[in-house]
């Protein structure tokens, strides 16, 4: 068994891609009615803090884990961090212990701050063959208190920070991560499968460039932002169109358009099986939209409603760090840290999109209202990282690496 306390979907459908399973325990209703909807079958709505263990102490094999963030967010108040000296401090406690201690109920600037401290507890008392976690670079430091606790409980570890964007992600998200395992003489992060700017890696080999945010979500080199109307792929003789829909719907947004101002597309593209669908086939990544599926036409955003400051930067590069809104901040720079600041004025995409910039392939089974699917987008892992990591813990080749 793979546990995944928190699970949202981005672990579940990383582990999907190696041909593993997780099962997950989340205490949102609309997080597990989306599991369920895209097939994730083990999921057990609970609240993970107080879910008991002692039944699964030496069942489970893995344990995947991306604990909630929004208390160290630079997205929100961060009071979380206010709170990382007594998380250091009960960390000590039950690294003199030998064994997982609760921690105290009450007293924390954020509520939600001792939520981080939860895998620990999961990798103490379950004892997986290997861990691998997910979180916001500021809890990094607290990483390393855990893997000092999981060394001393015979566990080889790494910890550091990972960009999203070298395994293929279109999005430059930094996150901290802490990969153990128990049966290996070492453990290390994954090869990056992709580089800023490409080229051969330390072996020779060709490592392609990072994905660009145009790229993946098959906008082509004319874009949103030079035109209202359809625009075409780079691929000219395809003579395929990609549409921009637009009116707000539940997974869409943007503002109402007349449909009678979307012309009819050529051949090969069809209308669909009901009126206001489009059936068409674009794209020129394969991380990129999928629109062979048809589409409504209600999620049209036209350059004017994704903000005048789009100019070149997303067909030049990925995104930057997605959020749960349906907004993409304009780049800006980078800080000693390796993350990046992010400047006023923001790209306005759709929530598909949205959940493309993250990894997810379009046309997703997303349930829940607008706000709560954004959410759910904004707070993955993104499984083409996560994917990496688990490769790195459970492929026989680099045991033996």
């Amino acid at each position: 068994m793979i546990l995944g306390p928190f699970c949202g979907v981005g672990w579940a459908e990383a582990l999907r891609s190696l041909g593993l399973a997780e099962a997950g325990i989340d205490t949102d209703p609309w997080v597990c009615a989306t599991r369920m909807a895209a097939g994730h079958r083990l999921t057990v709505r609970a609240d993970a803090a107080t879910f008991p263990l002692g039944h699964l102490a030496g069942r489970v094999a893995g344990l995947v884990a991306s604990p909630p963030c929004q208390a160290f967010s630079r997205a929100g108040k961060r009071l979380g961090i206010r709170d990382l000296p007594a998380l250091y401090e009960h960390v000590a406690r039950v690294a003199q212990a030998g064994r997982w201690l609760p921690y105290p109920a009450g007293g924390w600037r954020d509520p939600r701050s001792p939520l981080v401290l939860e895998p620990l507890r999961y990798a103490l008392d379950c004892r997986p063959e290997w861990v691998a976690l997910e979180q916001v670079e500021d809890v990094a430091p607290l990483w390393r208190s855990f893997a000092h606790v999981l060394g001393r409980a015979g566990y080889v570890t790494w910890t550091g920070i990972l960009c999203a964007a070298d395994y293929g992600v279109p999005q430059t998200r930094y996150r901290a991560i802490l990969m153990a395992h128990r049966d290996r003489p070492r453990v290390g992060p994954p090869a990056p499968t992709h580089h800023e700017h490409g080229g051969a890696d330390l072996l020779g080999r060709e490592v392609p460039r990072w994905v660009s945010m145009a790229e993946a979500l098959g906008w082509g080199w004319e874009g949103p932002a030079r035109t209202d109307q359809p625009s075409r792929t780079v691929d000219q003789a395809s003579r395929q169109w990609v549409v921009q829909t637009g009116q707000s719907t539940e997974h869409g947004g943007g503002r109402p358009v007349d449909r009678a101002l979307v012309p009819q597309p050529p051949a090969p593209a069809v209308l669909g099986g009901s009126a206001g669908h489009w059936q068409l086939k674009t794209g020129t990544h394969d991380r990129g939209y999928d629109r062979s599926r048809p589409r409504p036409l209600s999620e049209r955003v036209t350059h004017r409603d994704r903000g005048g400051g789009l100019a070149q930067w997303a067909w030049e590069r990925p995104a930057t760090t997605v959020q749960g809104k349906a907004l993409v901040p304009r780049p800006g720079h980078r800080d000693r840290a390796g993350g990046e600041h992010q400047q006023d004025g923001a790209v306005r995409i759709t929530l598909d999109e949205l959940a493309i910039l993250q990894g997810m392939p379009s046309g997703y089974p997303w349930r829940g209202n607008r706000t709560q699917v954004a959410s759910q987008i904004g707070n993955l892992v993104p499984p083409p990282l996560a994917a990496a990591i688990v490769a790195a813990l459970t492929d026989p080749a680099e045991a033996a690496a």
